[in-house]
């Protein structure tokens, strides 16, 4: 099964193509240049490189946020219009659970962060059952920033923070229990083909559709803002 994968829910926009469980590309490019402008050339760039035409691909798969408003619709759009256009399937993979599963298999907590706004970030917390198997622990959430790094801090348990930190960001004597990774500081887009192809396993029926950002704010949902 072939993939193409998209991943716009913050700045570092990403693309990747999936044969099965094998990565044949990926492209990742962060700046503030929109997605609507490079999203597109990414993709054509990346199936040329692969050597694969469009029609090849078995399954689309996108992230469905939380994070950037704009990103998110553009990569949403951009997949259901090439998905639409080929007849082929869609799978939207939530963002944060992408993140958590660029980490392999650890007995530490797994806790990604996608910036929201006002000093807030997008959140939730994993841990691996086995080697194959993330479980989530606590659901997306909006929270500020200092409050979840003074609750990593006050845990006591092992955990590998995922996201994009100010230099200093995590207090003295914390850092020996909470590892942040300074290269894993945005979903990729291979970690969302992966998601997507052992979620595919258990059904490809998902409404391309019915396939919208998230968030896990409830005025965001009531009032209609992700539309």
């Amino acid at each position: 099964m072939l993939i193409l994968s998209v991943e716009t829910s913050t700045w570092t926009g990403s693309v990747a193509l999936l044969k099965n469980r094998v990565l044949l590309g990926e492209m990742a490019v962060s700046n503030k240049t929109y997605h609507s402008q490079r999203i597109l050339k990414m993709i054509d760039l990346l199936l040329k490189e692969c050597q694969v035409a469009l029609p090849e691909v078995d399954l689309f798969a996108v992230s469905v946020g939380p994070g950037s408003f704009t990103g998110l619709r553009v990569g949403i759009a951009t997949v259901k219009g090439l998905a639409t256009g080929l007849n082929k399937p869609v799978k939207g993979v939530p963002a944060l659970e992408v993140f958590a599963r660029q980490i392999p298999f650890t007995p530490w907590l797994i806790c990604p962060l996608i910036p929201a706004r006002k000093n807030e970030v997008y959140t939730a917390l994993y841990q691996y059952q086995d080697p194959f198997t993330l479980v989530s622990l606590k659901p997306a959430r909006q929270i500020p920033l200092a409050n979840l790094l003074k609750e990593l801090e006050e845990g006591g348990t092992p955990v590998h923070l995922l996201g994009d930190l100010p230099e200093g960001a995590i207090a003295k004597g914390s850092e020996t229990r909470i590892y942040h990774s300074p290269l894993d500081r945005a979903p990729r887009a291979s970690a969302l083909a992966l998601a997507a192809f052992q979620k595919g396993e258990e059904n490809f029926s998902e409404e391309t559709e019915l396939i919208m950002p998230e968030y896990p704010s409830l005025k965001v949902q009531a009032d209609g803002l992700y539309l």
